[in-house]
């Protein structure tokens, strides 16, 4: 993917592949629900850990160019480094919740647990995408605006 991306934000902008990603991110956490002790590797997780993969791989770039789009070039380096921290700072707090649902039901077993921890995480793979969506919608209304 960081090799088709940056074609992919040059040919059609960064929001849909931004909106894109987190929806494959989504689908591919809501498959992991369906996963318990019994179910195989290859027939139960690989799927979803490719789609989530691609879905990753295609967003984080044009998060980047989004980011630092219209940023001054001498504070380029400031921009970058908060993105940086921001990332961070959400996957340790998104893996901070999800371990919290997954420990908080473990007494249940363990696959009630796992499937309560990717409940929580397919819940925040959604508020990712609608996130993402709200760059397709700013996006929708400023082209007829300028036109």
């Amino acid at each position: 993917m960081s090799r088709l991306a940056p074609r992919l934000v040059a040919r059609i902008g960064p929001a849909p592949l931004i909106a894109s990603g987190a929806a494959s991110v989504a689908v591919a956490m809501g498959l992991l629900l369906g996963v318990d002790s019994g179910t195989g590797y290859f027939t139960g997780v690989f799927p979803s850990l490719l789609l989530m993969g691609l879905g990753m791989g295609s967003s984080f770039m044009p998060i980047t160019v989004l980011a630092l789009a219209g940023v001054e070039p001498e504070h380029t380096g400031a921009a970058s480094g908060l993105l940086q921290t921001m990332q961070q700072l959400g996957g340790a707090v998104g893996l901070a919740v999800v371990a919290s649902v997954f420990a908080g039901r473990s007494a249940h077993g363990f696959d009630p647990a796992l499937r309560a921890g990717y409940g929580a995480a397919t819940v925040l793979a959604v508020l990712a995408f609608a996130s993402g969506l709200t760059l397709l919608v700013r996006r929708a209304a400023v082209v007829p605006a300028a036109a």
